[in-house]
């Protein structure tokens, strides 16, 4: 599967994106994590983004096709505060 993200800082501090932060996982409870991508429109591994700066970038998923009810998950937390995750139903 081949997810087309598009990610813009709305936040004051700058912060750094990075595709390892993305999961997606089935109805069965399967967690699949990124392949590695070195196309020349992937997300890049790890980019800074400052206030109001987006980029965007393709993410690429192995997923059985048998696979249901799939969600991406992107964690946007760190150290310091844990896991904060945000997820988008795949349709």
């Amino acid at each position: 599967m081949i997810v087309d993200a598009e990610i813009k800082n709305i936040g004051s501090d700058s912060m750094y994106i990075t595709m390892a932060k993305f999961s997606m996982s089935d109805s069965e409870g399967n967690r699949y994590d990124p392949e590695l991508y070195v196309g020349d429109d992937g997300l890049s591994i790890l980019k800074e983004l400052y206030t109001n700066q987006k980029t965007r970038g393709k993410i690429v998923f192995q997923v059985p096709e048998n696979a249901r009810k799939l969600k991406l998950y992107y964690d946007f937390g760190n150290i310091l505060i844990g896991t904060k995750l945000a997820s988008w139903p795949i349709n």
